[in-house]
């Protein structure tokens, strides 16, 4: 047990509990899945969702990008990356995020040849 309980748990515990509409911008996919999107979208979290029901939401409006990953986000204000959202107690209501995508090595066997001469 703690004898301070520190604010800013507290608060990280709050913001999870409430919910939070975030918007999204630079979101890449396939063609025909975000076609009436574009690259942003708003995205609507529920009391108790975090990073990882976020990134699924974001897949889910733009689609899958090929060859690449969505790595991480980034939090923007006023048009600048102020830096990366770690952890779900992060996400505010309101907030504007930014999708970073890095290559995903995937398996190499399978994307040369068709039959394995081993």
């Amino acid at each position: 047990p703690q004898l301070w309980p520190t604010t800013k748990a507290k608060a990280a515990v709050e913001a999870q509990n409430s919910l939070r509409t975030i918007k999204i911008i630079e979101g890449q996919g396939g063609k025909t899945k975000r076609k009436g999107v574009g690259t942003e979208c708003t995205i609507t979290l529920r009391p108790g969702e975090g990073i990882r029901e976020l990134k699924v939401e974001i897949r889910d409006k733009f689609g899958k990008v090929k060859g690449h990953k969505l790595s991480s986000l980034a939090l923007v204000e006023d048009g600048k990356v102020i830096g990366l959202v770690g952890k779900s107690g992060d996400l505010r209501d309101g907030m504007t995020l930014a999708c970073r995508y890095t290559p995903a090595t995937g398996n190499p066997r399978f994307g040369g040849y068709r039959y394995s001469f081993f």
